[in-house]
């Protein structure tokens, strides 16, 4: 019986030292292959840069060209409506759109030129107390 539990032990120290070593030649195997592909994968990561500049680019350059073609056509428009129907149509373009063009959102209520504002000592304090009537 002593003899069995030795063999299982034994057998048992082969094994692990067997795993061990395939495990260590899998992993010097794969750093290998990474240090291989690292150039590869740096030149993908190159080419997709530029491609992306390429693209953002050439989106500015179309967005410019759309926004010339539509101050473009507005003119036309106005021009085409003062000759032919002598209509005034340039205060319906006098509001801009667009992101650069809108203003931020405020963080306040707009008040009357008159009235006092919420962030002023004032503002809700009365000079007269007057006690509520009492049951």
């Amino acid at each position: 019986m002593l003899l069995t539990y030795i063999a299982i032990s034994v057998l048992a120290v082969i094994i692990g030292f067997v795993a061990g070593f395939v495990i260590a030649s899998n992993r010097a195997a794969s750093s290998q292959v990474t240090s291989e592909s690292a150039p590869q994968i740096s030149n993908e990561k190159e080419e997709l840069k530029r491609n992306l500049a390429t693209y953002f680019d050439h989106m500015a350059n179309t967005t410019a060209q759309l926004e010339a073609e539509v101050d473009r056509l507005k003119l036309q428009l106005i021009d085409s409506a003062q000759q032919i129907a002598d209509i005034d149509v340039k205060p319906n373009f006098e509001v801009q759109r667009g992101i650069g063009h809108s203003a931020p959102p405020r963080d306040w209520a707009p008040k009357s030129a008159n009235s006092v504002g919420t962030l002023s000592e004032e503002y809700g304090l009365k000079d007269d107390i007057s006690e509520p009537p009492r049951a």
